[in-house]
């Protein structure tokens, strides 16, 4: 009647587990519980064959129990048809409590370690947006060291997604500039996109998305501080607007973009317009000190149509160059080219010295 009893009780909460598992209702709690149930399962069908086997050799008809293998399992009985089934009859792996332990604790140590389910429910309804394909959506959030990890081509990350939406936010952020500032010069125009859509622009905007928590990365890389990276919060929020893009086309991806860089672009609007070669020799001098040069290497065209080809040095390096039809047009594409390129790397330098911490 014990181990009746017990066996019950515990098949009808695996028998629910299993129902909740094919419903794709678990979480990763949730897996971990489940294999507590059915270590405890286990253990108690074991002390329940222990309690059979007591009774049976106190009973007063001289019944007694044989063939007892070393693990304390019967193997048969005198009165076969009374013989309780065993854990492998039952279709129960047979783990004592020491075994059940060491997989629950394998399982809390696992080598991967996966956005919180709630971030990303959360997640979905700050986008607006309701993927027909959700899985483009998982693809997006899953950072590269998940399948450097796995070492397996089925298993895809964000690189793809995020150089896609890469392309498509330079293109919406481009597309909003042009309208709203219908007498801005192309240097003004460069440099204030490079501002959005740099590494801490968009990080900043993935970090007021809640996207970090919602990554799903290694452990390693979660250890190393990888959820609050800067390159990794950017590439995450590029990836999820390309799964937009793949998902819905341009006018969703476009919808989607401009919500999420609302605070950003709201900035830059309130800021005075932005002078590129002012931008640029401010940031030189208080991270490095030194002032920009800007040298001409070619003029092109006739008197009246003339291209001033212009790089722009910091000391010993050529940061970047520009081209346009006055040397004041393309100093100002100059400045706004390594403006970009120094934001970027500003960031990546303190994405490093986060992953020392």
């Amino acid at each position: 009647m014990v181990l009746r009893l017990v066996q019950a009780v515990g098949q009808r909460l695996v028998a629910a587990h299993r129902r909740d598992r094919q419903a794709g209702r678990l979480g990763q709690g949730d897996h971990v519980l489940a294999g507590q149930i059915q270590a405890l399962e286990t253990d108690l069908g074991h002390r329940g064959e222990q309690l059979v086997m007591r009774h049976a050799a106190q009973r007063p008809d001289g019944e007694r129990l044989s063939n007892v293998s070393h693990r304390g399992t019967p193997c048969s009985v005198s009165n076969s048809h009374h013989r309780p089934a065993s854990p492998a009859e039952r279709g129960i792996l047979p783990l004592t409590p020491s075994a059940a332990a060491a997989k629950v604790r394998a399982m809390s140590e696992s080598p991967l370690s996966p956005g919180s389910q709630a971030a990303i429910d959360a997640l979905r309804e700050r986008l607006v947006y309701e993927f027909a394909q959700p899985e483009l959506l998982d693809v997006a959030l899953r950072h590269s060291s998940v399948s450097r990890l796995l070492e397996s081509d089925e298993v895809v990350d964000n690189e793809r997604l995020e150089y896609l939406g890469d392309a498509v936010l330079q293109l919406v952020v481009s597309e909003l500039l042009f309208h709203q500032r219908p007498t801005a010069q192309e240097g003004w125009l460069t440099t204030t996109r490079a501002h959005i859509v740099c590494g801490a622009g968009l990080a900043q905007a993935a970090t007021l998305l809640g996207l970090g928590p919602a990554l799903s990365l290694s452990r390693a890389a979660d250890q190393q501080g990888a959820r609050r990276r800067t390159s990794v919060l950017a590439a995450g929020l590029e990836a999820v607007v390309g799964a937009v893009f793949l998902d819905g086309g341009f006018a969703a991806a476009r919808e989607v973009a401009l919500r999420v860089l609302a605070p950003v672009l709201a900035r830059v609007q309130n800021e005075p317009a932005l002078n590129a070669k002012s931008a640029l020799q401010e940031l030189t001098q208080a991270r490095w000190r030194q002032t920009p040069d800007y040298r001409t290497v070619e003029v092109q065209g006739p008197p009246h149509a003339r291209r001033f080809s212009i790089e722009v040095w910091l000391g010993a390096r050529r940061l970047a160059a520009g081209e346009g039809p006055s040397k004041r047009a393309a100093e100002q594409l100059a400045a706004g080219a390594a403006l970009e390129l120094l934001l970027d790397e500003l960031a990546t330098s303190g994405d490093q010295a986060d992953s020392k911490d």
